[in-house]
C-alpha cells in the first residue's frame, strides 16, 4: 500500500479547539514561539536562555541551541533561518540547515502525553557552527523582531527600532520617536514589565528611583505590574507586600493607573513592545500606549495613533492589514483601529494583561496573563476560551487553523482551532 495512504489512515480525526500536543523540555517560562507551516519547523525561546527547534511532523525536539546569555524574548523562523532576540541586547542568526538530520521515528505516543526527545543536543562547539551571525547595537533587551529576505527590524527596551541589512548584517538606520529620552526613569518600569527584573524586590528598587519623593506613602501603580511581580514571586497569591527603601506595595490596595487628560500615562515614548512591517511600512507599539507608523524609505515617523479611547499602558502586541491595526496592551484590552480615520472602532476586554495576538478576517486569537487562550469572533463578537495551560500565555502564533502557544508553565502547546 502506498505510504501516503498509510499516513492518511493512521492520523486520527482531530476535533476543533483541541490541544494536539504538549511540547515539554524548557526549564523555565517559554517567552516566544513561531513556526513556518503546520507540518514544518517550530522554534521557541525561553527564560532558560535557550532556543529549541521542533519538528512538527513528529513533535520531536530537534535541537537545543545555546548562545544567549539572557532570556530569549523574540523569535522568528523562515525556511532554514532562525533569528532570536534576547535580554542580552543581541540578536542571533541561526542556520538550522547545519543541524544533523532527525532519524526516522514512528510516533506512537498519545497526543495528550507531554514529551520531548532530544535527537540532537548542540554543544558549544556545534552552536558556533549553527549561529552564523550576531547583531549588536541595541543597548537594552530585545523586545520584538521581524525579518524578511532583505531586512531585519528589531525593537528594544532602549526605545529604538533598528533596521539591519540581512545580507551583510550591517545596521542601516535607527528609528527614534520624537519623545525619545535616554534618561527617562520610566524605563525602570519597562525593564520589569519586559522581564529583566523578576524579583519584586528588584522591582521595588526600580520604583524607588521613580517615587523617591513619595517614599513615605504607599506607591500606587498599575494592578498588572504587581500581578506580574506576584506571579513571579509566589504563584497563586492574590496579595503581595514588598517593603524596600520605604516603599509598600499591596495588591489588595491597587487600582489601575488612570490616564492623564490626553489619555496616556506618560509622554516619553517608552520601550518598543511590538512591531510589524510590510515592504516600506512599519507599525510599532510603544510603552506610552501610542502606535507609530514609520516610512522605512525616509526613516521618519509619519503618523501616530493616539486618542482618549486608545491604550493607557504599554502596547505589548500588534498586527495590521490594509484596513486595520489590532493592538493588545497591559491595560487588559485589545483594540481595533481603523487606519483611514486613525481611531478605535472596537474594544475587547479581558481579565488579564494581553501579551500576544493573531488576527485574520474572522477572528482575533489572544494570549493573556490568564491560563486560557481566548478566541474572539469578529463577525459575531463572541468570545471563547481554550483551556490547557496551567499558567499565563506569553506568546502565540497561528497559521491557518494550527495554533502554537507558549506559556509560563514551561511548555508549548499545539492546537487545532476553528
Amino acid at each position: 500500500m502506498d505510504s501516503s495512504i498509510l499516513d492518511v489512515i493512521e492520523k486520527p480525526e482531530i476535533l476543533p479547539d483541541t490541544c494536539v500536543r504538549t511540547l515539554s523540555g524548557h526549564e523555565d517560562s517559554v517567552e516566544c514561539i513561531d513556526f513556518d507551516n503546520p507540518y514544518g519547523t517550530l522554534v521557541s525561546g525561553s527564560v532558560d536562555k535557550s532556543v529549541r527547534i521542533w519538528d512538527l511532523n513528529s513533535y520531536r525536539c530537534h535541537a537545543q541551541l545555546i548562545g544567549h546569555t539572557g532570556w530569549v524574548r523574540a523569535i522568528q523562523v523562515h525556511h532554514n533561518t532562525v533569528l532570536s532576540g534576547s535580554n542580552d541586547h543581541t540578536i542571533r542568526q541561526w542556520d538550522i540547515s547545519r543541524l544533523p538530520l532527525l532519524p526516522t521515528h514512528h510516533n506512537d505516543i498519545a497526543p495528550s502525553i507531554p514529551y520531548c526527545i532530544f535527537d540532537a543536543t548542540i554543544d558549544d562547539s556545534d552552536t558556533d557552527n549553527v549561529c552564523v551571525r550576531v547583531f549588536k547595537g541595541h543597548t537594552a533587551a530585545i523586545s520584538a523582531l521581524q525579518f524578511d529576505d532583505r531586512w531585519l527590524m528589531s525593537g528594544s527596551v532602549d526605545k529604538t527600532i533598528r533596521q539591519w541589512d540581512m545580507s551583510t548584517g550591517q545596521q542601516i538606520n535607527v528609528l527614534k520617536s520624537e519623545r525619545w529620552d535616554e534618561a527617562d526613569d520610566a524605563s525602570k518600569l519597562d525593564l520589569f514589565l519586559l522581564g529583566e527584573a523578576r524579583d519584586p524586590l528588584q522591582f521595588a528598587k526600580g520604583l524607588s528611583a521613580l517615587k523617591a519623593k513619595e517614599a513615605s506613602s504607599p506607591v500606587v501603580i498599575g494592578v498588572e505590574s504587581v500581578e506580574v511581580a506576584a506571579a513571579a514571586a509566589a504563584e497563586g497569591t492574590n496579595e503581595l507586600q514588598v517593603v524596600e527603601e520605604g516603599i509598600v506595595i499591596k495588591t489588595s490596595q491597587m487600582k489601575a493607573i488612570e490616564p492623564q487628560a490626553n489619555g496616556f500615562t506618560n509622554e516619553h515614548g517608552g520601550q518598543v513592545g511590538s512591531l510589524q512591517f510590510w515592504q516600506h511600512a512599519l507599525a510599532a507599539g510603544y510603552g506610552d500606549g501610542v502606535v507609530r507608523l514609520w516610512d522605512l524609505r525616509t526613516g521618519k515617523c509619519h503618523r501616530q495613533f493616539k486618542s482618549t479611547s486608545g491604550h493607557y499602558q504599554n502596547i505589548s502586541t500588534l498586527k495590521f492589514d490594509t484596513e486595520h491595526i489590532v493592538t493588545g496592551s497591559l491595560d487588559k484590552t485589545v483594540k481595533v483601529w481603523d487606519i483611514r480615520v486613525g481611531d478605535v472602532i472596537d474594544v475587547i476586554r479581558f481579565d488579564h494583561v494581553v501579551n500576544s495576538l493573531h488576527m485574520d478576517l474572522s477572528r482575533v486569537v489572544v494570549g493573556t496573563g490568564g491560563k486560557e487562550v481566548k478566541v474572539y469572533n469578529r463577525i459575531t463578537s463572541s468570545l471563547r476560551g481554550l483551556d490547557g495551560h496551567s499558567r499565563g500565555i506569553r506568546s502565540l502564533r497561528c497559521v491557518e487553523n494550527t495554533l502554537a502557544t507558549a506559556s509560563m508553565d514551561n511548555t508549548a502547546k499545539i492546537w487545532q482551532i476553528k
